[in-house]
């Protein structure tokens, strides 16, 4: 299979990936991520970068899935607002891949139908590989709605049109959806989010663009069937602090403790039990 021309843009804090880019496509480039964990969240929230919202998730802990579990998520929302910003300023002319550095693509044959799809349809965003969520409060979309209400009428940019294009491959985003390691951004889609991205950070960068979507300011696109994944909380970007709220069972309200928990205490109980071992035998050894 011939390499992929379009151009991709991995999000990384060492300049590294999960997946070899460079082996299927063209024009990769690593971009460094903003770290945000050098400072406070009182810092970015006296900044004007975050909401008073944003600032009590840090400091107390958040009630809600969409809001920020970690100061990494900054971090991440700061790195595309740089990002987008860049991108219109070089004037990109054709779609462009954005992944976070911890991106799989699983299948490849697929992943290339749905791209070159991609190039002859009117869309703004395409996630790949995203999973649901319940959406935020009606407080939280009209906070959120009183500030880029104007957008649009800034860009001068007709809204997208619903393309039966993609109704087989992609549902029109409707509810808050999770995961967001893999994206197809159209130019006009970079425009758009980057009049949105300066605004004040309300929530994290996939649940703000799930905002977005549902009320229809972007056409965002979900995959109906997953050709990229990315292990749960474990993104060297965003995911700074360990959220038991991720965990929750909602219908049964049990904590569900993630694999490489279990994984890392299933290890530690079994070389507590080998130590145990050896210390009961020197000791019955001893007392011969």
């Amino acid at each position: 299979m011939s390499k992929l021309d379009i151009p991709v843009y991995i999000i990384s804090l060492d300049n590294k990936s999960h997946f070899d880019f460079n082996k299927n496509f063209n024009n990769v480039i690593f971009y460094q991520a903003i770290d945000a964990r050098n400072k406070k969240p009182l810092e970015y929230y006296n900044q004007g970068i975050i909401s008073t919202r944003v600032y009590y998730d840090l400091e107390n802990g958040r009630k809600n899935h969409w809001g920020f579990a970690g100061i990494g998520g900054i971090g991440l929302y700061l790195t595309h607002r740089k990002l987008f910003q860049e991108l219109v300023d070089k004037n990109i002319n054709e779609n462009v891949l954005i992944c976070e550095d911890d991106c799989k693509i699983d299948d490849l044959k697929e992943f290339t139908r749905k791209l070159n799809l991609l190039n002859n349809a009117n869309f703004d965003c395409a996630v790949f590989g995203s999973k649901f969520f319940i959406p935020p409060t009606k407080e939280t979309y009209q906070s959120l709605n009183s500030q880029i209400q104007n957008s649009n009428d800034i860009l001068n940019i007709n809204k997208s049109l619903a393309n039966n294009l993609l109704d087989n491959d992609f549902y029109k985003c409707r509810q808050n959806f999770f995961l967001y390691h893999s994206s197809i951004w159209s130019p006009n889609g970079i425009k758009k989010m980057n009049e949105f991205l300066k605004k004040i950070i309300e929530l994290q960068i996939d649940n703000f663009i799930s905002f977005l979507g549902i009320n229809n300011k972007l056409d965002v696109r979900l995959e109906k069937n997953s050709t990229t994944s990315q292990s749960d909380h474990v993104s060297s970007l965003q995911n700074d602090k360990y959220c038991l709220l991720c965990d929750i069972n909602g219908n049964d309200e049990k904590y569900n403790k993630p694999y490489y928990t279990i994984i890392k205490e299933i290890i530690l109980i079994s070389f507590i039990c080998i130590l145990i071992l050896i210390l009961f035998r020197y000791y019955l050894y001893r007392t011969k």
